[in-house]
């Protein structure tokens, strides 16, 4: 084989690969990180950036009312491609299958725009009334966000639907090239128009757009649009069933765990003064993206992890699962430490109206992100069995977090948020996680519980450290 032939073969194996398109796709978005983030802290106030990053802390969270049908839908439409020999009993499985999302979908897109004009409204009616005669300017601008809320769900079906049918390459393609061109554009007007208002709707833009361009694909490719035809066939109670009996239990994990997490700036900025929230919604961003950027080889592959636990593979998912794990761990601390080691430098040299966090409480968000990555990753492995118990790891988990927060606040400051995730996942999310996880793929229960318990202990090493140095 010639040397130009192995390069074609190469390209052409990369061009195809899901793990390198969803990369492409979060490097796309990490692009806000290095040109539209700087452009913010300069030519905007501290009240709106504070306002900038509640704003998508808010978005982020409403995102939460997919409620697990996103991971459902991909996960039912890959056993049913793996696992059937008849194609067209699959094909006539797979069309009732995205009916019965189909409807779910509009229903949730219209629950999350009634929830945003309500109980939106009441968390940030409070910081747009701060901007006096330029309300009506920021009001507008939440209108118009809570329609993209709506819309960015409604999103969800078409790549749910995409994913889940093998397309996952052609979704990340689309996502990575509209965040792309939108991210420019966001800097582009910044500096020209120094526009607080034009420069987050070109920001959110793509969450919109994408609704329209995934729609039109779906119903440009002939094995997606026949999905999508109407039946008068009255969906089968079974399938309804097993969608919402699986869903309700993602849904509510997810709301306990990402929800929590980005709605924390939104609560945190009720007790401390704009700095200070500006900070700690800083922060967060910053390492939500990069935890986002690392799970590309891990979250690209769970179609294929689903389809070896459904075909009893348990030795291939036990390979591939775990070496994927921990090349995205790999990724994640990587890059959080060059974060955590660069912040203050990065605000040292630029004049900025907005600082990260103060060097410890970083730290010990960065490594409470590590620890729910490690968990988070461990239960998609053991989820692979449609075994769902996110309703209630989640659930109390997110219950521990909140618990700690406000008994700590006043006393810990700047550690309180951190540290509450930290030991909230570090004791039950992340162990119970992993034991389950491995032991379900066939370790030993002894072995695994012995692994589980390293998180708590590295848990007792950093309150040490932080209570010493609050001393």
């Amino acid at each position: 084989m010639t040397h130009s032939l192995r390069l074609q073969l190469l390209v052409r194996r990369a061009a195809n690969s899901g793990t390198i398109a969803t990369w492409f796709s979060f490097v796309s978005r990490t692009l806000s990180l290095f040109v539209v983030l700087p452009a913010i802290l300069q030519l905007f106030s501290t009240a709106q950036i504070n306002l900038w990053y509640l704003l998508l802390s808010f978005l982020t969270f409403a995102a939460a009312f997919d409620f697990g049908f996103s991971p459902t839908f991909v996960r039912l439409l890959s056993y049913r491609q793996g696992t059937s020999k008849e194609p067209g009993t699959t094909r006539g499985e797979r069309r009732e299958l995205t009916r019965v999302m189909r409807r779910l979908y509009r229903v949730i897109a219209m629950v999350a725009l009634l929830f945003s004009a309500t109980i939106g409204t009441l968390f940030i009616a409070s910081k747009i009334t701060a901007f006096g005669g330029a309300q009506p300017v920021y009001w507008s601008l939440w209108a118009l966000c809570m329609c993209s809320v709506a819309l960015s769900l409604y999103a969800g079906f078409y790549s749910s639907l995409m994913v889940g049918n093998g397309k996952l390459v052609a979704q990340k393609r689309l996502e990575a090239a509209l965040y792309t061109v939108f991210v420019l554009a966001t800097i582009v007007a910044t500096y020209l128009f120094k526009n607080f208002a034009l420069s987050f709707l070109l920001f959110q833009a793509p969450g919109v757009l994408l609704f329209f361009i995934y729609r039109a694909f779906v119903r440009r490719d002939e094995d997606l649009s026949f999905l999508l035809t109407s039946t008068d066939e009255a969906a089968k109670r079974d399938l309804v069933r097993e969608v919402l009996q699986t869903s309700w239990r993602s849904g509510v994990g997810v709301i306990f765990s990402n929800g929590i997490l980005q709605l924390s700036p939104v609560i945190y900025s009720l007790f401390v003064g704009d700095h200070q929230s500006a900070a700690y919604a800083l922060s967060l961003r910053l390492l939500s993206t990069i935890s986002q950027f690392s799970q590309a080889p891990f979250y690209s592959r769970i179609p294929e992890l689903s389809q070896m636990r459904f075909q009893k593979r348990i030795v291939d998912l036990k390979r591939l699962g775990i070496r994927s794990l921990y090349r995205s761990l790999s990724v994640y601390a990587a890059c959080a430490t060059a974060f955590v080691l660069a912040s203050h430098l990065i605000t040292d040299r630029i004049a900025v109206n907005a600082q990260f966090m103060a060097l410890g409480p970083l730290s010990v968000l960065a490594l409470a992100f590590l620890v729910e990555r490690f968990g988070a990753m461990h239960l998609q492995l053991y989820s692979t069995g449609n075994r769902i118990i996110w309703h209630w790891l989640n659930g109390v988990t997110g219950v521990m977090i909140f618990a700690l927060f406000f008994s700590t606040r006043q006393f810990l400051g700047e550690y309180s948020f951190p540290l509450a995730m930290l030991i909230a996942y570090g004791l039950i999310y992340t162990p119970v996680s992993h034991y389950l996880s491995v032991c379900s793929l066939g370790a030993g229960s002894q072995r695994a519980l012995w692994v589980s318990l390293i998180t708590p202990s590295l848990i007792l090493i950093v309150l040490a450290a932080v209570i010493r140095e609050l001393a």
